[in-house]
């Protein structure tokens, strides 16, 4: 496809909603999602910089060491924001055509819900997971002699900065605008495009057969995230639900606890039928 073409399609979403249309501004969401993610990265140009985080510190400059990753991470959504808004001046379109059409309070209160039922059906996964010990003698991240705050506040700051909040404007926000005539099919496409963008992942997979169990996570993450945007009407929702699922594994991997294809495939599962319990609850198709 020519770059005219991508851009023709980008310039009218609110036409009839194609597959092909979807699978484009998923796509041109994916790169988006991608630069923003890489964009922190930009700081290691510094050679001190890059020198000093190559170390794994420990103690007091250890701690600094998260901090000013957590700071880094805040790169992402400002990236984020600067190339939404050349995308709506090239769709001539407003915000909340991304971002949905419920803001303020209410907006955070939806946040808020979806971010703990997210975070509480992660957790559940991973104790079943646990429980279950076949993901035993995997690597898990090294947090010793750190703050347990340290460890909480940079959990949270990648779990939203980093990850949520971009990565869900993109998908939930940008490939989501004009949902409402097809969202079915926007929930289809955008769920199946989110979950083989993390191919590309690296979660600890060691051969093929893992490669494709780990999709499981990202398929239950886009889906319910797909569904929280469109019950709620607001992208929030879905930051809430991506954010949860990351802030429900802070827990256990300061505990120690190995997390293997047994993890990703529980947690994925479950993801997937609390996705499907909120929209048979919420029925979104009937006010839709």
């Amino acid at each position: 496809m020519s770059t005219h073409e991508m851009t023709d399609h980008v310039r009218q979403p609110m036409g009839r909603a194609t597959t092909g249309r979807i699978v484009v501004r998923s796509l041109i969401a994916s790169a988006g999602m991608m630069a923003c993610a890489f964009a922190p990265g930009l700081l290691h140009l510094i050679p001190a910089y890059a020198q000093w985080m190559s170390v794994e510190h420990t103690g007091a400059e250890g701690t600094a060491q998260l901090l000013v990753l957590c700071v880094q991470f805040v790169i992402a959504p400002v990236a984020a924001l600067l190339l939404l808004g050349i995308a709506l001046r090239i769709e001539k379109a407003r915000w909340r055509d991304y971002f949905g059409r419920v803001g303020g309070a209410r907006a955070g209160g939806v946040l808020l819900a979806a971010t703990a039922a997210a975070a509480l059906v992660t957790f559940g996964g991973s104790v079943i997971a646990h429980l279950s010990g076949t993901d035993v003698g995997r690597p898990v991240p090294n947090t010793e002699g750190l703050p347990v705050i340290v460890m909480i506040v940079y959990g949270l700051a990648r779990a939203f900065v980093l990850q949520g909040i971009q990565e869900e404007w993109w998908f939930r926000g940008f490939a989501f605008r004009g949902y409402e005539r097809r969202p079915w099919l926007v929930l289809g496409v955008t769920t199946v495009m989110f979950t083989l963008l993390h191919l590309a992942s690296q979660g600890g997979q060691t051969s093929t057969l893992e490669h494709v169990l780990y999709l499981v996570l990202p398929l239950g993450m886009g889906f319910w995230a797909g569904v929280e945007r469109w019950c709620t009407g607001t992208v929030w929702g879905a930051v809430g639900v991506h954010g949860g699922i990351h802030t429900g594994l802070i827990a256990p991997a300061m505990l120690g606890w190995s997390q293997g294809s047994a993890a990703w495939v529980i947690i994925g599962v479950a993801l997937c039928l609390a996705g499907g319990l909120r929209l048979a609850v919420s029925r979104p198709w009937r006010t839709g």
